[in-house]
């Protein structure tokens, strides 16, 4: 799988809103609900069908039963995303005020990135972006995904395999 086809599925982090405690957004719980509905989805067509002919009964135990999954998986995403910063916390050797912290704080709702994406993101300069690249990737948080040497771009793989988890438990097809 090509890095910019894994940067494009669209799949919510929480973010932390610097409180270090994930959040979603009110768009992307609805995300996260419906994709509990993909679960079985000829189930929900069925449902859905039902509905149409007047027995709603089927239509709220489908919607149930997808808010309890989905809340399930996002408990467990949330809790994969608060491990994995506390880890980075303990593994990022930078100033408290470094612009590394935010970096790290940015890739959970952006784990693909380029310098020249980083220093627009947080208002750094060219430099400033690729020192705190440096410093994540000497920590191991983020990996070179391409080789060039222009234009190269690094990764969270611990951000990317909880997408991945995220996706695989939603029954996320491709």
């Amino acid at each position: 799988m090509t890095v910019a086809a894994r940067q494009t599925r669209g799949r919510p982090l929480p973010t932390s809103h610097g409180s270090g405690t994930p959040r979603w957004t009110p768009a992307e719980q609805v995300w996260i609900s419906s994709a509990g509905l993909l679960q079985d989805p000829d189930r929900y067509f069925q449902a859905l069908t039902a509905y149409r002919e007047g027995d709603v009964d089927d239509i709220v135990v489908q919607v149930a039963r997808a808010a309890m999954a989905a809340t399930a998986n996002g408990r467990s995403l949330a809790d994969t995303v608060t491990r994995t910063r506390a880890r980075w916390r303990e593994t990022i050797k930078a100033r408290s005020d470094a612009t590394a912290w935010r970096l790290a704080d940015a890739l959970f709702a952006q784990p693909v990135v380029n310098a020249d994406y980083v220093a627009r993101s947080l208002d750094v300069t060219d430099r400033g972006a690729r020192n705190a690249i440096d410093a994540l990737e000497t920590a191991g948080i983020l990996t070179a995904a391409t080789s060039a040497r222009r234009q190269r771009v690094w990764q969270a793989p611990e951000v990317l395999d909880a997408m991945d988890a995220f996706a695989r438990r939603s029954g996320r097809r491709n």
